[in-house]
């Protein structure tokens, strides 16, 4: 067994067969602030900082690694069970959690998201892959800006005037019909998807409430 990275509870790692525990990690932050108030020194915080958030960073991303070749490898030897459950009870990893993480690894393989641009931290890059993923194109332009972004919302700014132009035709774009079909079309094909209730969003406002939240955080046209 591969002992470079083994999760032995919530709170206890090994990295390289060495035991990292959340203990471990509290004393070292009570030791660095000891430091800071016998000293007057900041720089030890800083140190400390750095190699928190580069922490948080490396772990990201390892995780979406992580997920997406455990779950290359359930498909390959067909596993009994369900590969979302088991996360969702081993580790309590949500479902769309899972999607969004290995929807970022997938963007970072296929350099869809650049070297440059996966250094930031996961929370940033999931929105980013997730616009990727719904066909829409990062010009080298706008792939400088994400760069050169100074927060999540400024991202989320930039995101939102991409979505304003029209997707690849590549992409998947879905369709909401006057009889309620929903439809989703790839590459000039039409594939049928399911129904949603088009008496019910015509008299009942809840129900219209609802459709129209998925229909709008899904991208779907209405026709």
């Amino acid at each position: 067994m591969n002992d470079d990275i083994v999760a032995i509870s919530p709170s206890t790692v090994f990295i390289s067969g060495v035991a990292i525990t959340e203990n471990d990690t509290m004393r070292a932050v009570d030791t660095v602030l000891s430091g800071l108030n016998q000293h007057n020194d900041i720089s030890g915080v800083d140190t400390a900082i750095g190699t928190l958030l580069g922490l948080q960073k490396i772990s990201g991303k390892a995780l979406a690694k992580l997920l997406s070749g455990t779950k290359q490898w359930w498909k390959e030897t067909k596993q009994k069970d369900n590969f979302d459950d088991r996360m969702e009870t081993r580790h309590g990893l949500k479902a769309v959690t899972i999607d969004r993480y290995i929807t970022v690894w997938e963007n970072i393989q296929s350099n869809a998201i650049p070297p440059e641009l996966a250094e930031r931290p996961m929370r940033e890059l999931i929105p980013i892959a997730k616009a990727l993923s719904q066909g829409f194109t990062l010009t080298s332009k706008t792939l400088g800006s994400l760069v050169k972004a100074s927060s999540l919302g400024e991202i989320g700014s930039i995101l939102r005037t991409v979505k304003n132009k029209p997707a690849r035709k590549s992409s998947l774009q879905i369709t909401w019909d006057r009889r309620g079909s929903l439809y989703v079309w790839k590459d000039g094909k039409r594939h049928f998807v399911g129904m949603l209730d088009k008496e019910g969003y015509a008299t009942d406002e809840v129900v219209k409430q609802a459709i129209n939240r998925i229909l709008d955080n899904a991208g779907v046209q209405k026709k």
